[in-house]
This record gives C-alpha cells, sequence and structure tokens, in this order.
C-alpha cells in the first residue's frame, strides 16, 4: 500500500517515517531492492519526492543488508573465534558495527550529509560484533579461485594428459574440486547464466593471414584454417591441433594477427548455419553484494559469475607470437577441449567460444571447433567425409604501414585497393 505524505495545520509538509529512496544508496543492489519494495512517494532522508512510490521502509532494507552479509560474515562467538582473554580478546580480526559499515562494508550514501542514513543503518543492525564467516576453511568463492589457480599449476607443471584421475590433489586439501568437476562446472555455470547463445546462419566473420612478398592468397584452403602440420599453438588450441580463429570485423581480425609491416589479406567468412557457441564476451556483471537474488535459482550467481569472469579474462590474455611451447596457455586449451568434445547440459554441442579481443578495445574474436572439412572449398585429402559451415564470400588486403608498437592502433593501417 502506497505510503501518505500528510500536512500539519500549519500547512508544512510531514515526512513518511524512516523511508528511504534508491538514489540514497551507491550500491546497485541495495538500489535495486529499494525500487522493489518503495511504497512511498518521499524519503525521510534526502527529501526527495515522486508522483510514484520511490521509498521503501528502512527496516525492510537493514533486514536485506542483514541477511546478504550472513553470506560472508557472522559473530564471532557464532563462527567459532578463539577468544583469550590473556592474549587481548578474540584471536582474529573483529569489527563493531560502526567500523564494519563504514571500513569493511564502505557502503556509499551519496545523500547523506549528515550521516543520518549511516547513523540509522548502524543502529538497526545493533551493537554486535562482526567477523568473516568462513574462519578456518574457504568460503565458497574462495574455494572456487582456490581449486582454478591449482588446477591451472596442476596442468601445466605436474599432469598434462591424465589429470582426471588426480581426484584430491593432496589429501587435506579437501575442500578443493578435483579437476574433472571443476570442467564440468564451467560447463554447468554457462549454461545457467545463459551463456550458451545461437548465432544464426549467415553472420560473417572475418580471418587475417600475412602475406609474404610475391605471396596471394586467394582461396578458402589459404585464408581458411591451416592443415595440422602447420598449426601453430594459441591460446585455446595447442599446436596440431586446428581451430578457426575469426574476428566480428576485419579491423578486429588485422589486429589479433599484424605484428610486423606487410600485406595481410582479410578473409569474410559467412556461416552456413546456426552456430552455437560459449558468449564470454557478454558476461552479466557480478552481482553486488546486496542484489536481491530469488531462492529459487539453482546457483549461487555470485560464484557462478564472479568465477566464469575469471575464465574469461585468462582466454582474453595476450599471447605471444614466437614457436616456443608456452605453458601459460595450456589451462585454457584444457578447458577448450573439454568443451569442444563434451556435450554440455541439456545436451548442447558447442560450435565455437566467443570473447573479447586482447589486442583491440572493443573488438570480439572467436575461436571456432571447425578445420578445413568444415570450410565449403578447403576439403581435401586428408579430409574425408567434408561437412561444410562456413563458406568464404569475400576478401580484402590491408597494408600495415609500421611494427606493432605498444600503443597499436588500428590507425596505423592503411587500406589497399
Amino acid at each position: 500500500m502506497s505510503g501518505v505524505v500528510g500536512t500539519t495545520g500549519s500547512g508544512r509538509t510531514l515526512l513518511p517515517p524512516n523511508r528511504v529512496c534508491a538514489d540514497c544508496f551507491g550500491d546497485d543492489g541495495l538500489q535495486g531492492f529499494v525500487r522493489g519494495h518503495a511504497d512511498a512517494t518521499q524519503c525521510s532522508f534526502c527529501g526527495a519526492t515522486a508522483s510514484d512510490d520511490i521509498a521503501a521502509p528502512l527496516g525492510e532494507v537493514i533486514e536485506h543488508i542483514r541477511s546478504c552479509l550472513a553470506r560472508d560474515y557472522n559473530d564471532p562467538d557464532n563462527a567459532g573465534m578463539v577468544y583469550e582473554s590473556a592474549e587481548g580478546g578474540y584471536q582474529g580480526r573483529v569489527w563493531d558495527t560502526y567500523d564494519f559499515v563504514r571500513d569493511e562494508l564502505a557502503l556509499e550514501l551519496p545523500n547523506d550529509d549528515d550521516n543520518s542514513l549511516f547513523n540509522a543503518i548502524c543502529n538497526g543492525l545493533g551493537s554486535q560484533l562482526w567477523c568473516t564467516r568462513h574462519l578456518y576453511s574457504l568460503g565458497p568463492d574462495e574455494a572456487l579461485a582456490y581449486s582454478w589457480e591449482t588446477f591451472c599449476m596442476l596442468v601445466k607443471y605436474e599432469r598434462r594428459f591424465f589429470f582426471s584421475q588426480a581426484l584430491r590433489i593432496k589429501a587435506d586439501d579437501w575442500e578443493l574440486l578435483p579437476p574433472d568437476k571443476l570442467l564440468e562446472l564451467i560447463a554447468e555455470y554457462a549454461v545457467a547464466v545463459g551463456l550458451v547463445r545461437t548465432m544464426p546462419a549467415g553472420q560473417t566473420y572475418f580471418r587475417a593471414r600475412y602475406q609474404q612478398p610475391g605471396e596471394t592468397f586467394l582461396h578458402p584452403s589459404e585464408l581458411g584454417p591451416p592443415t595440422p602440420e602447420i598449426a601453430k599453438q594459441n591460446r585455446m588450441s595447442p599446436a596440431g591441433i586446428v581451430m578457426t580463429y575469426v574476428s566480428e570485423d576485419a579491423a578486429t581480425a588485422l589486429d589479433e594477427t599484424a605484428d610486423e609491416p606487410g600485406t595481410y589479406a582479410i578473409g569474410q567468412f559467412r556461416a552456413l548455419r546456426d552456430i552455437t557457441i560459449l558468449d564470454l564476451a557478454q558476461l552479466p556483471p557480478i552481482p553486488s553484494l546486496f542484489a536481491e537474488i530469488s531462492d529459487t535459482l539453482p546457483y549461487d550467481p555470485h560464484e557462478a559469475i564472479r568465477f566464469l569472469h575469471r575464465l574469461a579474462d585468462d582466454i582474453s590474455r595476450p599471447i605471444a607470437r614466437d614457436d616456443r611451447v608456452h605453458i601459460e596457455y595450456v589451462p585454457t586449451q584444457v578447458v577448450t577441449e573439454f568443451l569442444r568434445t563434451t556435450k554440455l547440459p541439456e545436451g548442447v554441442n558447442l560450435d565455437g567460444i566467443r570473447y573479447h579481443s586482447s589486442r583491440r578495445d572493443g573488438g570480439i574474436s572467436l575461436v571456432l571447433f571447425a578445420d578445413r572439412r568444415h570450410v565449403k572449398g578447403a576439403s581435401g585429402d586428408p579430409w574425408p567425409k567434408p561437412d561444410p559451415w562456413l563458406e568464404l564470400v569475400g576478401r580484402s588486403e590491408r597494408v600495415v604501414a609500421y611494427a606493432r608498437p605498444p600503443d597499436w592502433s588500428c590507425e596505423r593501417l592503411q587500406a589497399r585497393q
């Protein structure tokens, strides 16, 4: 029911009791909660008014804050923190409510010039002490992060091929996900968050190749993916494993490829069918601690989306252009191999991964799980059973006038007729 703003006999407006508007918070999670629970047209703290309800009961907002904090924080007694009088009290980091809200949470209250909202929140939370919830174990986010770091170390330095048998890395690492479960979780999160998407037939993609003096690349076999014998390692494929790296515009394709002056041929390819991709270029933002999360969700979006952001960052990391074996790329190569060869939940087969270009701001690139069999006109011995779903539909050339400098920019490119 909408709140009522009354008047005194002198006509002075009465503010609704303890109502706060979304603009009084800088956190988007709290802003969303307030908007979803607003029942008054005026804010008690900043005085903002509107014709529609804009302010929610402060008590409800504080209870929401408390319930969200329960995920990561606790009272030191309930958390089992050791207390030793002779050693100065609690043997760990604790805050009183004032310091907790001010320093640990650092709530942004943009309209709270007189600290009235800050003090009201502190009073509402009470005079308890606060500490982190997981004192002697890893929290969910920490466990995922540590599991990923351990997985990376494992496949880089210990087990390159039979890592799935390492069900536990160490006897005391019971909190970590084993490698096979971690890979399965990546697939589950990708589906749950909605990152498995369909790119329509007819979509075009671009691929650039350096032409030695006297060379002219014209055909799908020249502009498309290489043969296994000459396929070099890349951020998502080891040497000898053929995948097709493309971009959504010609400039990004060129930036992804060009390291030295010269002439580059750019092939334009069209998808002959719908393709299914894991879209790491359109990840939703990591939810605020105070975002209102539905109880019916089968996963915690804080953990899932934060973990997928970490994976996307690793995939978009710049790569070195040489023939050395760069073990830093092994983890993302393993993840890609898993996603390429495994049915995702609901029986989905991926055709590729979409990600942010590491060499062009705003550019989007894809690795397509396509070799020469999948490019119309490029197949031949030793490729039996051609199954083309890409075709070459255009070609252009660009001349790069300078070697790639630290501040590489496509402004250094000169179009060639």
